[in-house]
């Protein structure tokens, strides 16, 4: 099972996608692996999709957006700015 690739624009809008119908779930890190927030964890039916969140709760720092299907997982660092 294959996950597209992650990206994020500047307003936290991540798009995604998933080949399969499949168990997705996005959680946020911060840069010492602790797990800050777990945004979702849901079935998807195959395909792309947007998801949006907001940052305020997140204190200044570098955290990860781990994007996983429970056999693979895309990452990306976001650096928030207060």
């Amino acid at each position: 099972k294959a996950l597209n690739n992650l990206s994020i624009s500047n307003n936290f809008t991540i798009e995604f996608g998933n080949n399969v119908f499949d168990e997705l779930s996005l959680e946020i890190y911060d840069n010492l692996g602790n797990r800050v927030l777990e945004l979702f964890r849901e079935y998807y039916q195959a395909g792309k999709r947007e998801y949006s969140f907001s940052a305020n709760d997140l204190s200044s720092g570098v955290y990860h957006l781990i994007l996983s299907n429970g056999n693979a997982l895309v990452s990306t660092q976001i650096n928030i700015v207060k």
